[in-house]
């Protein structure tokens, strides 16, 4: 990245309604990182956050962000060879904004379902689209949302291994803080689901992500320990269950299945009521041997 002056471009006074964006009329000669691949050479507004610096076109922001289209509706004065561009400094995550610009001006970097993208790029384009208010881009991360967390049982069974909610803590803790920030409430059932079938000691501490501590509020950590609970007492009842049976062709065998599968199942340390009995996990993992 080079190193850039802020008073490359003009400053001006003014905040807008959210306290987050100011055009500053500081001249401080402070220097910041430019992000290259976000930084064009006749763009006509320079974005300054957290000392990076991003150059882009206000015009093709405009068009697709009404927040900043209101933004560069206030009058500017004009431009000199020292001040040629207006700059902006926000607050916002440099790494979600790399994400967030780059969907908007390369319009191959996010797209829809079928194709792939991160976990980075998912939530830095759903929280800055939500906040500035770009529909297409919202709609998208959506979408790629509802692959990894569909609403209904049949999707959600045949979800793939690949898919993010199969990897690790990182998605289930990262979403669940976001969905209440972009007002996502149809996937927080999902991602309670797997969150609460980890430790406690993981629902109090969160994890560690980017060297920051990510947890859920004390509203949805009440809400975990107590839906732990009722998980771990559904899935001893589904244990015990396995025990009671009226009627078997062979009965020596039916025992022998039952008591192999009791084993297997006390054996699981996770609590996960809806794979208790999937036959093809437990004998993947050599739990099953019939």
């Amino acid at each position: 990245m080079e190193r850039v002056r802020k008073d490359e471009c003009y400053k001006r006074d003014g905040v807008t309604d959210d306290s987050d964006v100011k055009i500053l009329d500081e001249e401080a000669p402070e220097l910041l990182q430019r992000v290259e691949e976000l930084w064009f050479e006749d763009g006509t507004l320079i974005i300054e956050a957290r000392g990076s610096a991003f150059r882009v076109y206000a015009g093709l922001l405009s068009a697709r962000s009404s927040v900043f289209r209101d933004m560069m509706s206030i009058p500017q004065p004009a431009s000199s060879a020292s001040q040629p561009c207006p700059t902006v400094t926000l607050h916002d995550s440099p790494q979600d904004l790399t994400h967030f610009l780059k969907a908007i001006m390369d319009s191959q970097y996010f797209e829809p379902p079928p194709h792939k993208t991160s976990l980075s790029i998912i939530t830095g384009v759903l929280r800055l689209s939500t906040k500035y208010d770009v529909p297409y881009l919202r709609k998208r991360a959506l979408m790629h949302l509802d692959c990894s967390y569909p609403s209904s049982l049949k999707a959600w069974d045949a979800r793939v291994p690949s898919e993010p909610s199969h990897l690790s803590l990182t998605p289930h803790f990262m979403l669940l803080c976001l969905a209440r920030e972009v007002d996502v409430p149809w996937i927080m059932p999902q991602l309670m689901c797997c969150v609460s079938t980890r430790p406690v000691t993981k629902i109090l501490e969160g994890i560690l992500w980017d060297e920051i501590q990510v947890k859920p509020s004390e509203q949805d950590q009440k809400l975990l320990i107590i839906g732990r609970s009722e998980l771990a007492h559904l899935q001893n009842s589904l244990i015990l269950n396995t025990l009671r049976f009226n009627f078997c062709a062979d009965p020596e065998e039916c025992l022998e299945a039952r008591s192999q599968l009791l084993e297997a199942a006390l054996s699981m340390k996770e609590i996960n009521p809806l794979y208790l009995f999937d036959y093809e996990r437990l004998t993947a993992a050599g739990r099953l041997g019939f």
